[in-house]
């Protein structure tokens, strides 16, 4: 019972889940208990349960019936009285019956045994000696009739049975066995053997043992009805009507007392359930006037807030309107750079022209006077050289102020309209720069280009102008200082197919690395106040992942320059994405 009991505590849950668990040492010790022959521990019943389930066993169930956690207040109150009444009774009757088995077995067989022993080898040395049976016999039947005798045996020196008796029906219960040799004339003739039987011993000691037993069990049966009467009076009931309590204070009815008029544990476990009670009242009234003001607070805090949302989508809107008429005002002041520039380069050769027309018109009229009066060879001659001369410079100019206004035009509507077309980067970034000349040429930098011949978009060259121009007079305005001259070098090349790489770098005195973070951001400039809009490169950055579906970084260090790095696709895309400034 105790080893069950201790089994059904200890014996993990997991073996009778798992078909694959290796028993541990509980397991083994449990099989052992369950089966004593000793056979190997998967032939076991129970190990064939927790590892296969192919059959359940009896003692695995009760084991599994006397888990504590399944059992309920009753029941382990009538385990632990049977347990502790039944248990030490049962071991103190075991021992005490055992060695009552001891003593009576020693008193009433085993010395009765020796004496006959020795009566026997001490009266049949004659008999033995004189082979007379008959005597020999009537020796052997006086003690048979002793019925705790099984069998007596006398044999001669040579192992020849002199005389034997045996009552099979004795031979029941434990065994004693004694054996004495046989000497006549101081020499051994035989031996004598005696077997006698303990099994009246035995069945009186059990009968005694199921009398214990009985009133053992009446004894348990008496003591478990009054524990049960005064545990259901005095714990049950009580505890039953705390579950209650507890329950309707689970449910929300705190209304209702908890009480039990008693002064012990239980008493004082329901008066602090009922202090609980009132803690949990005054709590939950605090909580919900604090719901009641924070629902208020939030309502307030909820419209200020969708005022502020509303005054700050008002004030989002018109700075991005800002922004964007910025950025229009940006590109028309760019464009109208542009013009003027043109405008001046275009004066030069139309001047020329304007002179050389001119000075045709008086040698026109120099020429008719010179006919009207008779003209000369020489003369002719000299108005001939001056015509040809005059005529070849005229047309120089007229052909550069048309290339001029050619190209203006091809630009300013690339720009204007950003018209999608196939063109070859060379003659796009040659073109930005010959427009641009004239401002250009104002400064000290000179630009040099790399740019292979082959390298073809299907993009959009305005915005890609835009771009290179903005990136160029960037570099003249921050990378180099005043009263110096730089360098600005454009280089291109296709690293991997479908796709163009274009750098733009400057030997000027580069960028702070607090300041590179920033600088693809709209309004940041280090020339505030000095004709510097802080635009520039947001709309470069802004052309160049929205427009051209490319990117762009930037890489500098203090007194060594600036390269600017765009991978722009052969193909724009056909729709524009937007994107956010990266920081290099």
């Amino acid at each position: 019972m105790l080893a069950i009991f201790w089994a059904a505590q200890h014996l993990p849950k997991c073996y009778a889940k798992s078909p694959v668990t290796k028993p541990g040492w509980r397991t083994r010790l449990f099989c052992q208990l369950n089966h004593k022959r000793g056979l190997p521990l998967a032939q076991t019943p129970l190990f064939c349960l927790r590892c296969h389930g192919k059959h359940v066993n009896w003692l695995h169930r009760l084991a599994e019936r006397l888990r504590l956690d399944k059992l309920t207040l009753r029941q382990i109150m009538m385990l632990v009285v049977v347990l502790g009444i039944v248990g030490p009774a049962l071991i103190l009757g075991y021992v005490l019956l055992h060695d009552r088995y001891s003593q009576e077995v020693d008193l009433r067989v085993r010395r009765p045994m020796t004496n006959y022993a020795e009566m026997l080898a001490q009266s049949s040395s004659g008999p033995l000696w004189s082979f007379d049976h008959a005597i020999g016999s009537q020796i052997v039947d006086s003690v048979m009739k002793n019925t705790e005798v099984v069998s007596i045996v006398i044999e001669a020196d040579n192992h020849e049975k002199f005389v034997s008796h045996e009552i099979p029906s004795r031979r029941v219960g434990d065994l004693l066995r004694e054996q004495r040799p046989i000497f006549y004339a101081n020499s051994q003739i035989g031996t004598v053997k005696i077997e006698v039987s303990a099994g009246l011993i035995k069945q009186g000691i059990l009968l005694d043992f199921f009398k214990l037993v009985a009133a053992l069990v009446l004894q348990v049966a008496l003591s478990v009805g009054l524990i049960l009467m005064l545990l259901e009076r005095r714990m049950v009931r009580p505890i039953m009507h705390l579950r209650l309590s507890a329950a309707k204070l689970a449910s929300g009815r705190l209304d209702e007392a908890v009480t039990v008029r008693r002064q012990d544990e239980l008493g004082k476990l329901a008066q602090d359930l009922d202090s609980m009670r009132i803690s949990l009242g005054t709590t939950l009234t605090e909580r919900d006037q604090l719901n009641a003001s924070l629902e208020q607070r939030v309502q307030e805090r909820t419209q200020a807030l969708q005022a502020s949302n509303e005054e700050l989508s008002s004030t989002l809107d018109q700075l991005q309107a800002s922004q964007r008429a910025l950025v229009q005002k940006e590109k028309l002041a760019s464009l109208g750079a542009l013009v003027s520039g043109v405008a001046h380069e275009l004066n030069t050769p139309l001047g020329v022209s304007v002179t050389i027309a001119s000075s045709f018109q008086d040698q026109n009229k120099a020429l008719e006077e010179a006919i009207a009066h008779g003209l000369t060879r020489s003369a002719l001659n000299s108005f001939h050289e001056r015509y040809v001369n005059g005529t070849a410079l005229l047309v120089q100019n007229l052909q550069r102020a048309a290339t001029l206004v050619t190209r203006f035009k091809q630009v300013s509507t690339d720009r204007a309209s950003e018209q999608r077309r196939k063109f070859q980067l060379k003659d796009v970034v040659e073109e930005v720069i010959f427009i641009n000349a004239p401002s250009f040429d104002k400064t000290p930098h000179k630009i040099t280009l790399d740019i292979g011949e082959g390298l073809a978009f299907d993009s959009y060259p305005g915005p890609l102008g835009q771009v290179i121009t903005n990136l160029i007079q960037n570099a003249f305005v921050h990378a180099f200082d005043p009263h110096t001259s730089g360098t600005l070098h454009i280089s291109a090349r296709s690293p991997v197919m479908g796709a163009i790489q274009i750098k733009v770098h400057d030997n000027g005195k580069g960028i702070p690395g607090s300041d590179i973070q920033h600088i693809f951001d709209p309004f940041f400039t280090t020339k505030l106040g000095q004709g510097g809009s802080g635009l520039g490169l947001n709309i470069v950055y802004n052309i160049v992942t929205a427009t051209l579906g490319g990117d762009i970084v930037v890489d500098s260090q203090v007194g060594s320059g600036t390269t600017f790095t765009m991978v722009l696709p052969n193909t724009a895309p056909e729709r524009r994405r937007k994107g956010s400034p990266a920081r290099a």
